[in-house]
């Protein structure tokens, strides 16, 4: 409920700016997708929608930072996305895929493998408008990509990925990658020639 997440808000400190304006629904979903061998794989993932709404509604593909355990994945019970459910607060369908290798995903995870990621965001996104159609939930044609840290990164991918090959079923209306790993390479060398210390796996 409203109430519901305007507690939730304040409990992550983000009350100051986030307010929700409707209430949300969240459901799991599986869909088939493609590993990085390109051979077929089902991922998991989140779709969030506002509860009340009139009119069509904006799509929002929300990319999650760095997460080692699948247990942990956004579709995950008691994980979720606090910025997931504040976009669909507002009044947006969210999409949120858990990387391969993550949430219901068979195997381990390619950490920052750009082309699977991007893949696991496209067909995301696809199932998630399937799932919008068959419940008859109008989308307005918009389409948002943002993500944090490794979120930044899938973001950037996906948006390289649907701006190449999909431009005839998606048009990206804005896109904020945030924080990404971009560099991998040069970042990589640089750390290990002055800093060999590395506290966390990610």
């Amino acid at each position: 409920t409203v109430s519901q997440l305007n507690d939730a808000f304040a409990a992550w400190g983000i009350a100051y700016f986030a307010t929700a304006r409707y209430g949300i629904i969240a459901r799991v979903f599986t869909y088939e997708t493609v590993d990085p061998y390109g051979l077929s794989i089902t991922n998991s993932a989140l779709l969030i929608l506002p509860v009340g709404t009139n009119g069509p509604l904006p799509l929002v593909s929300v990319q999650h930072g760095t997460t080692a355990r699948k247990s942990d994945a956004p579709s995950q019970p008691g994980s979720g996305d606090i910025w997931a459910s504040v976009f669909a607060s507002y009044g947006y369908a969210v999409v949120v895929a858990d990387y391969l290798g993550l949430g219901s995903s068979p195997g381990y995870q390619a950490y920052c493998h750009a082309p699977s990621e991007a893949t696991s965001v496209v067909d995301a996104l696809r199932a998630g408008k399937s799932l919008c159609a068959s419940n008859n939930l109008t989308l307005n044609g918009q389409l948002f990509l943002t993500g944090y840290s490794q979120g930044g990164h899938v973001t950037m991918a996906a948006h390289r990925e649907l701006e190449t090959f999909h431009t005839n079923e998606f048009t990206v209306t804005a896109s904020a990658p945030c924080a990404g790993p971009y560099d991998l390479g040069g970042v990589t060398i640089g750390s290990l020639l002055t800093d060999p210390a590395y506290p966390h796996p990610s």
